[in-house]
């Protein structure tokens, strides 16, 4: 069998609600942390969404960051997870082995991770779009600080704590537009900012509405191009960029 972005190579393990791809003689400790993480964090979403997927999830473990590179074809730090693709086909989530950076060790790190990616996973579907990487998310029915912002919000509401990101005063961007575009521009220096900007109106989003509200009208609301004032406040100490 051959899904796309993983080594033909790679050995299948069917689990309960995914299937997780790895090379042959990766270990049996890397391999139990991936699906313990992901299992975690499917468990949570399942729960906190009250959303089932339809669409078939799998999880490529990369053994190396250049085999990630290799195989994704663009160049990304040993750390980087990502959803490279969801479609009426399947979905896939990436991540990558110890080898490639220690920090892919860390059990709750790798729980919150998965959380993230497959929140993405979840509102692909439940908005009724596709994404492939690379294809510009011409098909996305939902704008990128939405889809960001949720998952963010949802990745450290899994792991039972705030996001440290919004403990912080810190700038915020003023322009949505601004802020879907920083989103998609992996280099740019203010992406970090660009989710800042997504986590604070998801957050309060969620305050005001709640988070089964915004998962289940997400296409309505990401369709605005402007939160009504009340739907965001801005943290007293923050500035606009």
């Amino acid at each position: 069998m051959t899904i796309p972005l993983v080594p033909k190579e790679y050995s299948c393990i069917e689990c309960n609600d995914f299937r997780l791809w790895h090379e042959k003689n990766e270990t049996k400790t890397n391999i139990d942390l991936i699906i313990d993480s992901a299992s975690y964090a499917l468990a949570q979403l399942f729960t906190k969404l009250r959303f089932k997927n339809r669409r078939r999830i799998d999880i490529c473990l990369y053994h190396s960051n250049e085999q990630a590179v290799s195989c994704l074809d663009r160049r990304i730090p040993g750390n980087m997870a990502m959803a490279p693709y969801s479609t009426d086909k399947g979905s896939l989530i990436i991540v990558q082995n110890a080898i490639a950076d220690p920090m892919n060790a860390d059990p709750e790190r790798m729980r919150r991770i998965f959380a993230h990616e497959i929140c993405h996973l979840f509102v692909r579907e439940k908005s009724g779009s596709t994404a492939f990487l690379g294809d510009g998310l011409k098909d996305m029915r939902v704008r990128p600080w939405l889809d960001e912002g949720l998952a963010e919000y949802l990745s450290w509401l899994c792991i039972g704590k705030s996001n440290p990101m919004l403990q912080d005063s810190c700038e915020y961007i003023d322009n949505l537009d601004d802020v879907d575009r920083f989103l998609n521009d992996f280099t740019s220096d203010k992406r970090k900012l660009a989710f800042y900007t997504s986590s604070c109106h998801v957050q309060s989003l969620v305050e005001e509405f709640g988070i089964n509200n915004i998962f289940e009208s997400m296409t309505k609301q990401s369709e605005k191009g402007y939160l009504p004032a009340t739907a965001f406040k801005a943290p007293a100490k923050s500035r606009r960029v």
